[in-house]
């Protein structure tokens, strides 16, 4: 009876919010899992180590990146050297893998230009999409690559004031105004549970070549249904301030299509409801535990 190897994995971002989930749900499989931190990958250090697992990795999943959303000042060109020079580095590195898993944005399905747009989202934006070609061109010689297109994360663990659904659940816990942005586009938002099993699904599921798969629930949010929902759970009335509009890059409304046919996958925690309900437990409990606010380079 031949026993067939468990495959080894390498995971970028495990300390990040997503990565955090992804490793505690690959656990649940017989995949071998390591861990290197890709900020000190960057700047060469502890190098030796990270090259030899990435070597000997079958699957490389790539979450750790730079986002608009972290505490760490951006830059145009921080985007571009983490998201895309760095990327670049760690698949020159996985030589041996067989599989790619890169954790992108629905921001970076955005082809328009917008004159008045947030430069600083545009440039995240376009070092997602440089960054997903540079994985489709891995895959087109040596090995099966995925894209996965994430909308808005949100839900359990959640850092505190973190986005529209974090800063309508600290006005209502606090009666502080909450800004609401004139013309805001509607979002998806996507429990962090739901996001950790397509991952999951990414680095097992018998696919070839490279494709690029939306995740999300196809249900964009307008502003106003997320602080009525917040307002409904709470049973608090939500002080609002409108402020001028801030024009950015909307994604668009995800195609499960392919999440569906290659993943088998389908969000399960996403409705708004669910994701409030567990983001307002996970504050409570964080509360509770007296848990500091991850900040700094954590990816994801």
């Amino acid at each position: 009876m031949i026993v067939k190897k468990a495959p080894s994995l390498v995971l970028t971002g495990s300390n990040g919010y997503l990565g955090k989930q992804v490793l505690a749900a690959l656990k649940a499989t017989n995949v071998k899992i390591e861990s290197i931190s890709f900020s000190k990958f960057l700047r060469g250090a502890a190098e030796p180590t990270a090259l030899r697992m990435l070597q000997q990795a079958d699957v490389v999943c790539h979450l750790a990146g730079v986002h608009p959303h972290q505490t760490i000042t951006q830059s145009d060109n921080l985007y571009w050297e983490a998201n895309v020079v760095g990327t670049k580095k760690l698949l020159a590195a996985a030589q041996n893998a067989s599989r790619i898993v890169f954790a992108s944005s629905a921001m970076a399905s955005e082809e328009k230009i917008l004159p008045m747009a947030n430069q600083g989202l545009l440039a995240y934006a376009s070092s997602k999409r440089a960054a997903e070609a540079l994985v489709a061109d891995y895959a087109g010689y040596k090995a099966s690559s995925l894209s996965l297109r994430f909308q808005a994360l949100a839900g359990a663990h959640r850092e505190p004031c973190f986005g529209l659904i974090g800063n309508a659940l600290r006005a209502a816990r606090e009666g502080t105004p909450l800004k609401i942005f004139r013309q805001a586009p509607p979002r998806e938002y996507l429990h962090v549970a739901d996001a950790a099993s397509a991952i999951v699904a990414a680095c097992l599921a018998p696919i070839e070549g490279h494709s690029v798969i939306d995740i999300g629930t196809g249900l964009p949010q307008h502003v106003s249904t997320v602080v009525e929902t917040v307002e409904r759970i709470t049973g608090v009335e939500i002080k609002k301030r409108s402020v001028s509009c801030r024009i950015e890059p909307a994604p668009r409304t995800s195609d499960l299509l392919a999440a569906r046919k290659l993943l088998n996958w389908g969000a399960s925690r996403s409705s708004l409801p669910q994701i409030i309900i567990d983001q307002l437990e996970g504050q409570h409990h964080r509360a509770t535990m007296c848990i500091p606010t991850v900040t700094g380079n954590n990816f994801f």
